[in-house]
């Protein structure tokens, strides 16, 4: 877990690597993973109904802009991963009852994530991963909501984030290892112009009408130290992103990580 740009897919990526070249099965869970590399039925349960959750969750951030109406089609054309690189950038303007349901969604997407695929993948001897512990997206969305303009009373939003801060930090959706990345904003936000010289959906506060660089230093900062919160009350481990090399890092999460899935069936999430 952490802000957007602290490098989450990254360290993913080489925690997955590691453990499969030691000969562990390695399960990705997230909504897209589930779409797009699980394999199966797409019209069969549960990935159907995932697939569902998932563009109405995306599709509500964007109510009253035109990509609520193609969200839909750029799933069932591009697939998942690619439908994601579509949506637009610094859309400004939301609506509040959307951006509060959005969240709820997703939150019963990620429950349904943990029976359908992370349960069984555990009871197999498998270790899943995931790059965006779904704490994080749910938080972020409610607290947009709650700078948006709408009838919801910022006491109901409060009232949902605590309840999601339970639900996730709750024996069910707990994993065995947590890692927070706890990235400067400043950084991250070099790193994500530097990438592709744009911000990603949803990272500053465009939907409130604050596009650009500041009012996403104010909004990851709020954030970054709301995850830092959770995660000590949690007891997950915390790995500074402040510039020192990334390998220092990967290694520092590997240690954890490797450490944490012994015996077999451990969750790395």
């Amino acid at each position: 877990m952490g802000i957007d740009g602290a490098g989450k897919s990254t360290l993913v990526a080489a925690l997955r690597s590691t453990l499969e070249a030691g000969g562990r099965e390695v399960v990705p869970v997230t909504w897209e993973a589930a779409v797009s590399e699980l394999g199966g039925d797409r019209s069969a349960y549960p990935l159907a109904t995932l697939e569902t959750l998932g563009v109405e969750g995306w599709r509500l951030m964007y109510a009253d802009l035109p990509a609520y109406r193609d969200i839909p089609g750029w799933l069932a054309d591009h697939g998942a991963r690619e439908m994601i690189g579509m949506l637009p950038v610094d859309p400004v303007g939301g609506r509040q009852s959307a951006l509060v349901t959005s969240a709820l969604i997703e939150m019963t997407g990620h429950q349904l994530l943990q029976a359908e695929v992370v349960v069984p993948a555990l009871a197999r001897g498998a270790v899943t991963v995931c790059d965006g512990f779904g704490f994080k997206n749910v938080l972020k969305v409610l607290r947009m909501a709650q700078l948006v303009p709408g009838p919801v009373p910022a006491a109901s939003v409060e009232l949902l984030i605590r309840h999601a801060r339970e639900v996730f930090g709750g024996g069910f959706m707990r994993p065995r290892v947590g890692l927070l990345l706890d990235a400067d904003p400043a950084l991250t936000y070099g790193w994500r112009i530097g990438q592709r010289d744009r911000l990603g959906p949803v990272e500053d506060l465009s939907l409130a009408g604050r596009p650009g660089r500041e009012s996403y230093l104010e909004f990851q900062s709020a954030l970054a130290a709301e995850f830092r919160s959770v995660a000590a009350s949690w007891g997950w481990h915390a790995l500074p992103v402040d510039g020192r090399p990334q390998d220092r890092t990967i290694a520092e999460a590997l240690d954890v990580v490797l450490l944490g899935t012994r015996p077999a069936g451990a969750a790395a999430r």
